[in-house]
């Protein structure tokens, strides 16, 4: 499957500096983190966009759209106060402490749930769907998606999967 974005959504200014600084943050508590390579490529050429291939299923075959992948914009040259919240950092600061220490959040999905890199068993990450009303402090309500970032961008369709 090929994916597409709306090309009007993506976020200027991405800042490999504003990577730099989350990578750091997280290697306080997991100092063995390093980004996907594939991830990379991918948010630094689409960064922050809003997918029009936008739905994925759960390896427990839920169906759900991603509403957009979140940023990682300069957050001094950026005005829009709803794209600096959802900046990584910004979203990371808020459910970090309902998060474990080897998931980051990349992409947000409409009620507040986010899709994450799960580092728990190591590179690849898995990636999985982190439920915010399920999930209370040190422990997440999570729901394995794909084994890594390739197979689910592989995954991604434009009609909603039942």
């Amino acid at each position: 499957m090929t994916f597409k974005y709306d090309e009007d959504t993506f976020v200027p200014f991405f800042s490999a500096g504003e990577m730099d600084a989350f990578k750091l943050q997280m290697k306080v508590d997991f100092p063995g983190f390093e980004y996907d390579p594939n991830y990379v490529a991918h948010i630094s050429h689409f960064h922050g966009g809003r997918l029009v291939t936008k739905f994925f299923k759960t390896k427990k075959g839920a169906s759900f759209p991603i509403e957009r992948f979140l940023n990682f914009a300069d957050r001094h040259l950026i005005q829009d106060k709803n794209i600096k919240g959802l900046g990584v950092y910004a979203i990371w600061s808020l459910i970090e402490d309902r998060l474990s220490i080897c998931q980051f959040p990349f992409a947000i999905l409409p009620g507040g749930d986010f899709l994450c890199f799960d580092y728990t068993f190591g590179l690849p990450p898995k990636i999985i769907l982190w439920y915010h009303e399920g999930s209370k402090e040190g422990e997440p309500c999570v729901e394995v998606v794909a084994d890594d970032f390739v197979e689910f961008i592989n995954v991604l369709s434009a009609v909603e999967l039942w």
